[in-house]
């Protein structure tokens, strides 16, 4: 969808509604607007995986510190749970 330059807020308006609709984003081209379809999202790698999944290094500490003090390794099982899930590439 193409907009040419000036524009009303109402055409704009509609513009962006398009781009919501259609998985697209606005690129200004100088003399007009254009809507152009997003790229594909890149793959996450394992890292990036691994590090949505830890817990937040304030709530890692306080499973250790808890896994000291009552003699188990609930840290350990999560940290080796994640690994497992999300392998090196």
């Amino acid at each position: 969808m193409i907009l040419k330059k000036p524009y009303t807020t109402e055409a704009y308006a509609e513009l962006a509604l398009f781009c919501n609709q259609n998985n697209a984003h606005i690129t200004d081209k100088g003399d007009y607007l254009e809507s152009e379809e997003n790229p594909a999202p890149a793959a996450l790698t394992y890292r990036q995986k691994r590090a949505a999944a830890f817990p937040s290094i304030a709530e890692q500490l306080d499973m250790i510190y808890w896994d000291k003090v009552n003699g188990t390794n609930l840290w350990q099982q999560l940290v080796a749970g994640i690994k497992a899930q999300f392998p090196k590439e």
